[in-house]
């Protein structure tokens, strides 16, 4: 028996749903999408195109995202003025000196610069101190007023010749930025029983995992700055009664100004005053 179509035969009223603009199907009698699943199927392609032209974007944006600093902590490193440990940090220490002085305090400046390509923190810095002397009071005096509100505190009575006194920071430098670290020195006494006590050590920075870097070293005088007034006291009171101390005040500022290191500004004027 001879057929004129193959596949189902449709119903008469399904050939009414067909439209001119779509019309029947092409295989066989299978009729053709109805407006309603053209624009399911057009809003699906159209989603998948979005999606397609997105995702490479984001993907190349996370390439170029800066690291975040991982701020775990695992011991010192390299001591030296520029460190580049482990990690691909690589932070230089320019310089570090005595600045602006207060009546019980001074302020140390340290110029640091990232040459390298990562954010680095710099989580905590040391004063590793090596030698120090106390200048008595050979004539009493009122007690000078110390602030207790320093970032690095020092021991008025220091128990043994080196010790070190540290406090931690959290300073973030991005690569080939250059950041001034301004850090006060104080004293733990409010009313030390001396007129000064000269202080010299290196600071020591600790940044990343496991970099440092430490400074030159740095002589201070502690809570007040020496004047030459009071050396030229000291030799005046030789020969009287507080004659002793005098000559004591005198040797060990000799001492401790015949060590290599950045003075302040009143130890400098003394030494070039010929102290």
């Amino acid at each position: 028996m001879t057929s004129h179509r193959t596949g189902f035969e449709a119903p008469v009223n399904a050939h009414k749903e067909d439209s001119p603009e779509q019309g029947p199907g092409k295989d066989g009698g299978r009729k053709g999408l109805t407006p309603q699943q053209a624009t399911v199927i057009v809003g699906l392609l159209t989603l998948v195109g979005t999606a397609i032209t997105i995702i490479p974007g984001l993907l190349a944006s996370d390439s170029h995202k800066t690291p975040e600093p991982d701020i775990e902590t695992s011991g010192s490193g390299n001591h030296s003025h520029s460190a580049n440990p482990s990690g691909d940090s690589e932070l230089e220490l320019a310089d570090v000196s005595p600045a602006a002085r207060k009546e019980d305090s001074i302020s140390l400046d340290a110029k640091i610069r990232n040459k390298g390509d990562k954010t680095s923190i710099i989580k905590r810095v040391t004063a590793h101190v090596t030698e120090w002397r106390t200048l008595d009071r050979c004539l009493a005096g009122a007690a000078l007023p110390v602030s207790t509100r320093y970032r690095l505190t020092f021991p008025s009575q220091p128990i043994t010749q080196k010790f070190d006194v540290s406090t931690e920071i959290n300073d973030f430098l991005k690569p080939n930025e250059a950041s001034r670290i301004r850090i006060t020195a104080g004293l733990d006494s409010e009313s030390p029983n001396y007129e000064a006590i000269l202080l010299r050590f290196t600071l020591e920075f600790d940044f990343d995992k496991s970099g440092s870097m430490t400074s030159d070293p740095v002589i201070i005088s502690l809570p007040a700055g020496l004047s030459i007034h009071s050396l030229a006291n000291w030799k005046k009171m030789q020969s009287g009664k507080d004659g002793e101390c005098s000559k004591n005040n005198i040797e060990d500022l000799g001492y401790m100004l015949s060590l290599p290191g950045r003075r302040d500004r009143e130890l400098e004027g003394i030494a070039a005053n010929g102290g």
